[in-house]
């Protein structure tokens, strides 16, 4: 993966060139958001955008491969349950990838995931039971002070007035005049 010059030196978003066998050129570059991901190629000369928010990403998978008797290659990725749109964070030899796992984990406000050897994704710390979680009510606004204001827009109008205030006409008859 590259980083494109033109935005390397911004702490917001990242930008990277990563490999695409369908797209033209075999590239397609990628920027990246706290908020989510934006996959930009061309395929058959249709320039094509796809922007994914991070939530709909699974989490950042680590994976090792590698042969038993040789050291293990770290892989971090933004994993989605659609292959096509898996973005690959780092790959390393060392054990520093780790670190990188945490922070993309961090980046992105996902949960960090482990690929088993049948490539099934497991979170890494187990989760809570859903009664054993902690359950946050808010307040609901029904008895606030808020409820009786007018919006703001219909402050500069008058109020109607009551129906007491208006005269009543009752028993009076109505003339129609045409002329």
């Amino acid at each position: 993966m590259m980083q494109d010059s033109k935005f390397a030196n911004s702490t917001s978003h990242k930008v990277t060139i990563a490999r695409d066998a369908r797209a033209e050129g075999g590239k397609r570059r990628i920027l990246m958001t706290p908020s989510g991901v934006t996959i930009e190629r061309h395929i058959h000369g249709i320039a094509m955008r796809v922007g994914i928010p991070a939530t709909a990403y699974l989490g950042v998978a680590l994976s090792l491969t590698g042969e038993a008797d040789q050291d293990p290659t770290y892989k971090v990725r933004l994993a989605h349950s659609d292959h096509e749109l898996d973005i690959e964070l780092s790959v390393s030899d060392s054990p520093s990838a780790l670190e990188e796992w945490s922070y993309w984990s961090a980046y992105f406000s996902r949960p960090q995931l482990v690929e088993s050897h049948d490539g099934s994704l497991q979170p890494l710390l187990s989760t809570m039971d859903a009664q054993d979680a902690p359950c946050v009510v808010y307040a609901r606004r029904y008895g606030s002070s808020v409820k009786h204001r007018r919006p703001r827009f219909l402050m500069r109008r008058s109020r109607g007035k009551a129906l007491e205030e208006c005269g009543s006409f009752s028993g009076e008859c109505e003339i129609i005049s045409y002329e």
